[in-house]
């Protein structure tokens, strides 16, 4: 990813690793350590959400507290990611620091975005996102080119929109419409009988 964001601020410059020496790799080392763990908590990223059952830990209420139990985030969680009410794993609760407040006693089902430092672990638009940032990062030790930032930085935003896009279509969730023809022979035909996947009776109905 250095390399690929060297050659597109036009440089000639080639790492081996992103260890070595100089103060090029340092830059890239830099930005690595810094932006990843934010582009990741931008976008829930596929590969980095995960889900988890969590007990609480602590049912002693604090005094004056609206909520009476707590669950403790992993480490490595970047972003909770409440479910939406009507979810079978829904739960009220609020986050302060590394803890979920909740009246729920529990256990739950926690879904959030997990750092994920491996890049052979990320998806390719996840890559292009960290090679873009680090070329935009990069660019004033390397190109001081102000068009160069300005080009990065739209392919990185053009990037995080692919990214939404794709990411939400990889998911059962997703209520498509049925075309107005396959909708108007299917009313002539009473609807479709059956539940679907989901085990809902009425789906075809509605």
């Amino acid at each position: 990813m250095a390399n690929l964001a060297l050659s597109w601020l036009g440089s000639s410059t080639r790492l081996l690793n992103i260890g070595q020496g100089g103060s090029v790799a340092a830059a890239a080392r830099d930005s690595l350590a810094i932006q990843v763990p934010v582009i990741q908590e931008l976008h829930p990223w596929n590969c980095c959400v995960t889900r988890e059952s969590t007990t609480a830990t602590s049912s002693t209420p604090i005094e004056g507290a609206e909520y009476a139990y707590r669950f403790q985030l992993r480490p490595d969680c970047l972003r909770w990611l409440p479910w939406s009410r009507g979810h079978i794993h829904y739960f009220k609760a609020e986050q302060e620091g590394e803890f979920l407040l909740s009246n729920c006693e529990g256990p739950v089902i926690v879904r959030f975005i997990r750092h994920e430092p491996d890049p052979t672990k990320w998806s390719p638009l996840l890559a292009k996102a960290v090679t873009a940032q680090l070329a935009f990062d990069l660019c004033e030790a390397i190109a001081a080119s102000q068009s160069i930032r300005d080009r990065m930085s739209a392919l990185f935003d053009d990037t995080l929109a692919t990214a939404k896009r794709s990411d939400a279509l990889a998911t059962g969730d997703i209520d498509r419409p049925a075309p107005r023809y396959l909708s108007r022979a299917v009313a002539a035909m009473g609807g479709f009988g059956g539940g679907g996947c989901d085990g809902d009776p009425m789906r075809w109905h509605r």
